[in-house]
């Protein structure tokens, strides 16, 4: 014969109470909003930093690209080429060249605008802002360029021999 299980004498369950939710304390929230502070505290002036070095490696590696073309194309087109500092407005220009963007336009590069934005440039070629390269691709003279954003700085040697340009900190 089969059991029946429905008259076992078992207790109804007990109605559950409902659960309360706890929430944050002020006390809980204000811990975790001052670690929050302090770790942005000691990360923005970090970030600050690393954005003025980034900026300061593009502006001298731009210079050092735009030196190279300025060799480039006085050996491939057998003419002078020469590239015109102006330290006082942050820019400078590959005179006679097209700007590869405007072609109606000479190829400037400004670097007290975005990504650069330099605070200084410092020029010595040969004792003046002009370098110029004969037709087979040698400088006039070697020379300096010192790019400045805030405390960094980059300097791009030329070497008088070769036209060879690199950067250094």
């Amino acid at each position: 014969m089969p059991i029946d299980v429905t008259n076992t004498m078992m207790p109804p369950p007990a109605p559950r109470k409902p659960r309360r939710r706890r929430a944050f304390t002020i006390v809980e929230l204000m811990t975790v909003l001052t670690f929050v502070a302090i770790l942005a505290a000691l990360a923005i002036p970090r970030f600050a930093g690393s954005i003025r070095r980034q900026r300061a490696d593009a502006a001298a590696n731009r210079i050092v690209a735009d030196l190279r073309l300025a060799q480039r194309h006085a050996r491939i087109a057998s003419v002078s080429q020469t590239v015109q500092f102006y330290p006082s407005q942050l820019r400078y220009e590959l005179v006679g060249l097209a700007n590869p963007n405007r072609p109606s336009e000479t190829y400037t590069a400004n670097l007290s605008q975005t990504p650069y934005e330099i605070s200084a440039l410092s020029v010595d070629c040969g004792g003046d802002s002009v370098l110029t390269y004969d037709m087979y691709g040698m400088p006039d003279s070697g020379g300096t360029i010192v790019v400045w954003i805030g405390n960094e700085t980059r300097t791009i040697t030329i070497e008088a021999s070769t036209g060879e340009a690199g950067v250094s900190e």
